[in-house]
């Protein structure tokens, strides 16, 4: 399954707050992409990276479970969102989310199924949020996604699906039958502000994620002739640079397949055998998988090793990644309080 999970679309620091009126900046100009648009240099690793502890290892591989478990032939699925039962104001920014993002269709070009989209979610998540005591308020002023996905199968007429968006492909194993080639860009970008105490501090974060081939071309789902064993080539790579009130973090997670399979017959949700090969910030090593088992890696930076297990639910990805990125909101609001107060 490809899928790609949208970023952060509400800022939500941990104080009890309300809303005031939308006071929104003017979106960047958005133009769909005709075209993949992620260059080699959008994706190449940056010369500086966040230094990981152990823990944090636990926390990437934990909110990225979904590029180790095995490709699912049977859904297109770009979006995916959290299980959890939000505030009347999470459901309302995701209704809106989803409506807007529902009005994209894809086109089917010479046997090519195309989705190309440009969406501004400012509408939807441009609100204020005010602390308690006023005196403390963050605004979302800009956010944006850019999307370009293209999907072929031998042997299949994929005309039926002109003009659906992603929402609407349901199962592909009518039509779909043989190997399978694809390309995923997914650009993202969200500037948001800080005011404490009448002082304006600063957010942003740009994100590029990659599914491709090694050149960062098309990439190959291959399938045996009973569909039961699949194999790829698939590549994939998140990079996040992120700047609060000028200083900059980057973040860079890389896997790379190596004789990878999964048997669709199988109700585990990991590959079958093979490896993958992984670049977690600076920790790089490879996660192997053996049958039914969950997946075992090890890890290394320097003289460090860390080496375990991939063994949790599959709902705690959408959980965790929610809450870590909340947490880091909040630390970082947190140090900016202590900063101001001269601490």
């Amino acid at each position: 399954m490809t899928k790609i999970y949208l970023p952060l679309l509400a800022l939500a620091l941990n104080f009890s707050c309300s809303k005031e009126d939308s006071k929104t900046e003017a979106a960047d100009t958005l133009v769909t992409p005709t075209e993949p648009f992620i260059s080699a240099a959008d994706i190449a690793k940056p010369a500086t990276v966040v230094p990981l502890a152990p823990t944090d290892v636990d926390f990437v591989l934990l909110t990225n479970s979904d590029l180790f478990e095995k490709k699912d032939r049977t859904s297109f699925g770009l979006f995916e969102e959290a299980n959890e039962i939000g505030s009347e104001g999470e459901k309302e920014e995701e209704a809106c989310i989803k409506q807007l993002s529902t009005s994209a269709k894809g086109k089917v070009v010479d046997g090519k199924f195309i989705y190309a989209a440009a969406f501004d979610f400012l509408p939807c998540v441009g609100k204020a949020q005010v602390s308690s005591d006023g005196q403390n308020t963050d605004r979302i002023t800009s956010s944006t996604v850019k999307i370009y996905a293209e999907f072929t199968c031998e042997g299949a007429d994929l005309s039926s699906l002109d003009g659906k968006g992603m929402e609407e492909i349901g199962s592909m194993d009518s039509l779909c039958k043989g190997n399978m080639t694809m390309l995923t860009h997914f650009n993202t970008s969200i500037r948001a502000n800080f005011t404490e105490n009448g002082n304006v501090l600063t957010f942003e974060i740009v994100e590029f994620h990659a599914e491709s081939g090694p050149d960062n071309t098309h990439c190959k789902l291959n399938y045996d002739a009973t569909l039961k064993t699949t194999s790829s080539d698939c590549q994939t790579v998140n990079k996040s640079v992120s700047s609060y009130n000028g200083a900059l973090e980057a973040n860079y997670l890389k896997t790379i397949p190596k004789d990878l399979k999964s048997n669709e017959a199988s109700m585990s949700r990991w590959f079958s055998s093979g490896s993958i090969d992984l670049e977690i910030n600076d920790w790089s090593g490879s996660m192997t998988f053996n049958g039914e088992n969950s997946p075992s890696y090890t890890l290394t930076k320097g003289a460090e090793t860390k080496s375990g297990t991939l063994s949790f639910g599959a709902n705690l990805r959408a959980t965790a990644w929610k809450n870590g990125i909340s947490e880091k909101l909040a630390k970082m609001a947190a140090a900016a309080h202590i900063k101001l107060q001269g601490k």
